[in-house]
């Protein structure tokens, strides 16, 4: 009687096993090369082509408009904000919306020596807050924030813009703190007629970087509700 090559068996058995294992493992691997490479697409194209994202990107073109008589929509607040302001020997430098941010308000100042400019902030979603920031002429720039809600950090901003917070500050407070912080090298000077351009071309700054080290895949109108999303959590 013929004996049935059981440790043949066991050997071929072990072998198709392995081979098995192995073809397993170099799927996974191929799996994993695939998944990588889609996702490395995905970051370069939003990198490199914002276009391709957004047609028609966050352009600063416009985006202050001349307000005569702005309808504050914490008008209390803004017209302690404004006095607080002039008392500090500010100039008015005019009142804005921007109907590309939601419809927020603004009230601009300048120093009358043009060293140092300011914003008051209205909106629907959150008290009025206010900066004072100082420009200088290799294109930093300083700004001091009195804001309650930290929609943004130092993380979020480009290169040579520096926050400064001060949890509910007052104008006075703001404007020492500035004074204390000027560095020692030429200041761009923003007169009352220069306050729009000067708004402007800083926020175009800002998207250009946004757009260059990430890319902005969120329209104006989305960009600030959930900005002011963040903020309503953190005061929640």
């Amino acid at each position: 009687m013929t004996r049935f090559p059981w440790h043949e068996f066991c050997s071929t058995r072990q072998a198709m096993a392995a081979i098995f294992e192995n073809i397993g493992i170099a799927m996974l691997m191929l799996a994993l090369i695939f998944v990588s490479g889609l996702f490395m697409g995905w970051k370069f194209r939003r990198v490199h082509t914002p276009s391709r994202l957004h047609p028609n990107p966050m352009s600063s073109r416009n985006l202050l408009v001349y307000e005569i008589e702005p309808q504050w929509m914490n008008r209390r607040l803004m017209e302690a904000s404004i006095h607080d302001f002039h008392a500090a020997g500010f100039l008015l430098a005019g009142y804005y919306s921007i109907p590309k941010l939601g419809g927020l308000l603004l009230a601009g100042f300048t120093f009358p020596d043009g060293s140092i400019f300011g914003s008051a902030y209205d909106n629907s979603l959150q008290n009025p807050s206010f900066d004072i920031c100082i420009q200088y002429q290799d294109g930093t720039l300083l700004d001091i924030s009195n804001s309650n809600e930290l929609a943004f950090t130092n993380a979020d901003q480009r290169p040579g813009k520096e926050f400064v917070f001060l949890k509910g500050a007052s104008v006075a407070q703001a404007l020492a703190e500035a004074h204390s912080r000027m560095a020692h090298k030429p200041i761009q000077r923003i007169t009352p007629d220069r306050f729009r351009a000067n708004f402007e071309r800083n926020y175009s700054d800002d998207i250009e970087w946004k757009m260059k080290w990430g890319g902005v895949a969120l329209d104006e109108g989305e960009l600030v509700a959930n900005s002011f999303a963040k903020c309503s959590r953190h005061r929640g």
